[in-house]
């Protein structure tokens, strides 16, 4: 989550991922661990850089942004499963 101030420059955050939490929703979306952590870092990335995910419009938006990412990497898309 940012921890920047606001008009700030520098780009500061943590981004936290439960592996447990990972482990289940690949078994359930029949996908890779790996693949779903990964989704977790570009979404926690995303919000660091300003994205949110409130409102229909803006989870739309960061989705697209998801699976850009995810095929710019040449990895399936999961964004939505």
């Amino acid at each position: 989550f940012p921890y920047s101030v606001k008009g700030a420059k520098k780009l500061e955050g943590e981004v936290v991922i439960g592996h447990g939490v990972a482990v289940a929703n690949a078994a359930d979306r029949g996908h890779p661990v790996g693949v779903e952590l990964l989704l977790y870092v570009i979404h926690g990335c995303l919000h660091l850089c300003g994205y949110d995910d409130r409102t229909d419009r803006q989870q739309a938006e960061m989705r697209a942004k998801e699976r850009h990412y995810l095929a710019a990497l040449g990895l399936p898309d999961v964004a939505d499963s």
